[in-house]
């Protein structure tokens, strides 16, 4: 991620392709009885990812199935009632089916699977592991999507506009331009990323700013270096 220079018609970085990560979270608590996928790997929408022991989950459906069934019988028997019996008896009866829908759903949860097609970019947990709701289980990288960020110092930081147009050019594809746009430019500077330039060029203040660009034919893969023009 470095700005390697600019004129008057042009600024041209470098940077590094990143996906745009989704974080899967467990949404109930419990052990990790199956993780499903490795680093690396690449899935499609709602394919598995993790499964959480739900044992206890299904007890919860069954009894809330019961509650049910047992409403359900005070309702017939409250047929040869009073209108006060009878409605209390339907509102029993909504309230058994409202708990078994909120059971199944929380039973639901204990599979976790890939809320879109992507590239599965860490794994936050291993099999055995006890996990809580909102815990991170993996991260998921989507490859339809992609960004680099660049850094121009602050007397450029005027010629850049949000959706000024890019492009972008990858090793693995020499005789290919990838169209970019400018989605976010920063709004405090900081310093130059230490991993790279001199010393003197780390002390100037820069701007980071967000190039995305759409992943044609899927050739753009997270890590890939990757040189950016921006035209003024």
């Amino acid at each position: 991620m470095q700005q390697n220079g600019n004129n008057k018609e042009k600024i041209l970085a470098s940077g590094t392709i990143e996906s745009t990560e989704i974080d899967i979270s467990a949404q109930t608590t419990g052990k990790v009885n199956k993780i499903s996928v490795q680093v690396g790997q690449q899935v499609k929408k709602d394919q598995a990812i993790a499964e959480i022991d739900d044992a206890l989950l299904q007890d919860q459906v069954r009894q809330a199935e019961a509650g049910v069934d047992a409403a359900k019988a005070a309702v017939e028997e409250a047929e040869d009632g009073t209108d006060a019996e009878k409605k209390a008896a339907d509102a029993q009866l909504k309230q058994a089916e409202a708990s078994l829908s909120m059971a199944r759903i929380q039973a639901s949860y204990a599979k976790i699977a890939a809320p879109q097609d992507g590239e599965i970019l860490d794994v936050l947990v291993e099999e055995g592991e006890n996990v809580t709701a909102g815990a991170g289980v993996t991260v998921l990288g989507n490859l339809n999507d992609m960004k680099l960020d660049i850094y121009v110092p602050e007397n450029q930081l005027g010629l850049v506009k949000l959706g000024r147009q890019a492009e972008v050019l990858v090793d693995s594809f020499p005789d290919a331009k990838f169209e970019g746009r400018v989605s976010k430019i920063a709004s405090e500077p900081e310093f130059t990323p230490s991993s790279i330039q001199t010393k003197d060029q780390r002390l100037k203040t820069v701007y980071k700013i967000t190039v995305s660009l759409k992943n044609v034919d899927d050739k753009l893969k997270p890590g890939m270096p990757a040189d950016v023009e921006i035209k003024l």
